[in-house]
């Protein structure tokens, strides 16, 4: 697949802003779901895996939920969320390879990083 310049630039950018842990008070939604509809039909994804903590407040699940559901409308993609309990191994399927990956945690010792290491 090649891409052009402005392609790349989104790509680049998408690391940069996805990679970091941020606070979700900080987020704008509107915001970030501009940008992932953008990725979402930039790059031919299949699927969407979220990785949600059960240990965020009703406050930020709340965001959350509203995302999902804006994300859902926009792109139309099999979604699958995957909280802290849930007994699923993707590491080494398709799904993991070909949908984009997006983890809500609360700290960086979160349990569910361990879930979406597996």
């Amino acid at each position: 697949m090649k891409l052009n310049n402005a392609e790349l630039r989104v790509f680049w950018f998408s690391l940069v802003c996805f990679s970091t842990l941020q606070p979700a008070q900080t987020w704008d939604v509107e915001y970030i779901l501009s940008i992932l509809c953008k990725l979402g039909k930039t790059f031919q994804m299949q699927e969407i895996i979220w990785y949600v903590s059960e240990s965020l407040d009703a406050t930020n699940s709340v965001d959350v939920q509203e995302l999902i559901i804006s994300l859902d409308q926009c792109l139309g993609f099999t979604q699958t969320v995957i909280t802290n309990n849930t007994d699923i191994r993707l590491i080494k399927s398709e799904n993991r390879k070909n949908g984009l990956n997006i983890v809500f945690c609360t700290a960086t010792d979160d349990p569910i990083l361990q879930v979406y290491d597996r």
